[in-house]
C-alpha cells in the first residue's frame, strides 16, 4: 500500500495523470475488498465463539456444579482435568502432576 502510495505522488510529481488515476482506483479496490475480507473474518470468528461455549466445573455452596464460563465469578473454584481448558484466570490451590502446553500462547 506505502509503495502505491509513493508511486502515486511520483507519477503525479512526473505529470503522469492516467497512470496516477489508474494507480488510485487500484489503491481504492484493494482497500475495499481488504475491508470486507477482514470484515467478513470477523464476523465469522464471533459467530465461532458464539457457538462454542467452555464449561467449567466449579465449587459453589458446597457443591460441584458446571457452568458456563462465562457465569465464573470471584471466589468460585475450579476443577480441571486433563484435556480441559482453563475457563478463567485463577490460583492454583492443589495440583498433582501438572503439565501445561503453552504453544498457542508462544506461537510454537
Amino acid at each position: 500500500m506505502y509503495i502505491l502510495l509513493v508511486t502515486v505522488v511520483i507519477s503525479f510529481l512526473l505529470k503522469h495523470f492516467s497512470d496516477t488515476v489508474f494507480i488510485i482506483i487500484v489503491l481504492f479496490i484493494n482497500t475495499t475488498v481488504g475491508f470486507y475480507q477482514e470484515n467478513k473474518a470477523n464476523q465469522s470468528l464471533l459467530v465461532l465463539k458464539k457457538m462454542v461455549k467452555i464449561r467449567a466445573r466449579v465449587l459453589r455452596n458446597g457443591y460441584e456444579r458446571e457452568i458456563d464460563s462465562e457465569e465464573l465469578v470471584v471466589g468460585d473454584i475450579i476443577f480441571l482435568k486433563s484435556g480441559d481448558k482453563v475457563p478463567a484466570d485463577g490460583r492454583l490451590i492443589e495440583s498433582r502432576g501438572l503439565k501445561v502446553n503453552e504453544a498457542s500462547l508462544s506461537g510454537e
